[in-house]
């Protein structure tokens, strides 16, 4: 099946590697395609909203374009939302979260918060509305590698202690649809960086090893493209070799001008984009697949302007990934 086909589109890696724009822009993607996407952004802080230029986001899922919804999954809503679908009734659930004994015995609890996590990704997947799915597809923000992969196994670990009851019943029901091959795809952000990439390998063996979730692709963010071409290649070494012509230009151009400051950056460039293709190089190795290029866009920062011109990328790149 393609990429876009998947009904589930997770995506974790290193902090700071750029995964909630690549998420983003990835939606985008899918909404040029004619789907009908939702970013669920999971995780303390909400930097969505600032990416996708509208109001701060929240638990109930809003449109914030033509066939885009995204909201702020946020653990305590997706809880009282269940517990009110036992109970029935919505203040007395209200009132039985505010109690200061449960809200303290809920913060040492360990596990239920991803728990409920999911199982709140599992009721929007299950959605439909005039026999057709209400979003074709949902695509996960999830935490950063560390947590992202222990977040994504807290069904395994539920599964290994309960033996019966509704609990472990939905929890089936959870796992088998992060496990599903045909609806589900884990997918990571990466810099072309050391640490980035050492994070990059450990999620796709976990992936396999401890999770049992299909693995998707891996996104290399902020590639820098080539600095010099053929010609100004060659431009550029004469420069670097040739004092006296760095002398004759700075002289014909005067202050602040300086060639050889100017050559220094380049050179800087030029060696930052030799360690990313060694760094692509050896993560490729890793998985055994290549990963998807995103190129460095120089912006003052990012919003719309710049996620539609990666997901114009991203939906030629992933079509030919196939």
């Amino acid at each position: 099946m393609a990429f876009f086909d998947k009904r589930v589109l997770v995506f974790t890696g290193k902090g700071g590697v750029g995964k909630t724009t690549l998420c983003a822009a990835t939606a985008l993607a899918a909404v040029k395609l004619g789907k009908r996407a939702i970013i669920c952004e999971v995780g303390a802080t909400e930097s969505l909203s600032f990416i996708l230029d509208c109001p701060r986001l929240s638990y109930e899922p809003r449109l914030v374009g033509e066939n885009l919804w995204a909201m702020k999954l946020n653990p305590y809503d997706a809880l009282e939302e269940y517990l009110v679908k036992q109970v029935k009734i919505k203040s007395v659930v209200r009132q039985f979260l505010k109690n200061r004994i449960i809200h303290y015995l809920a913060e040492a609890a360990p596990g239920w918060r991803e728990l409920i996590t999911l199982g709140k990704i599992m009721v929007l997947e299950a959605k439909w509305a005039h026999k057709k799915p209400v979003y074709d597809v949902i695509l996960v923000d999830a935490p950063a590698t560390g947590h992202g992969i222990s977040f994504l196994r807290v069904p395994q670990v539920v599964l290994s202690v309960l033996k019966f009851g509704p609990i472990k019943t939905n929890t089936e029901r959870v796992q088998k649809l992060f496990t599903d091959r045909k609806r589900t795809l884990l997918n990571v952000v990466t810099l072309l960086e050391e640490m980035p990439v050492n994070e990059a390998v450990e999620i796709h063996k976990a992936a396999s090893q401890v999770l049992r979730i299909p693995f998707g692709q891996v996104f290399a963010n902020q590639v820098l493209p080539p600095l010099f071409a053929n010609r100004t290649d060659k431009t550029y070494r004469a420069l670097r070799d040739d004092d006296a012509l760095r002398d004759a230009i700075d002289a014909k151009l005067s202050a602040p001008f300086n060639m050889e400051q100017m050559l220094s950056c380049a050179e800087a460039e030029r060696e930052r984009g030799r360690l990313q293709r060694e760094h692509q190089k050896r993560l490729e190795e890793a998985i055994g697949a290549r990963v998807i290029e995103v190129p460095q866009l120089f912006a003052r920062r990012l919003g719309t302007a710049e996620l539609n011109v990666l997901a114009d990328l991203l939906v030629k790149r992933l079509e030919a990934a196939k």
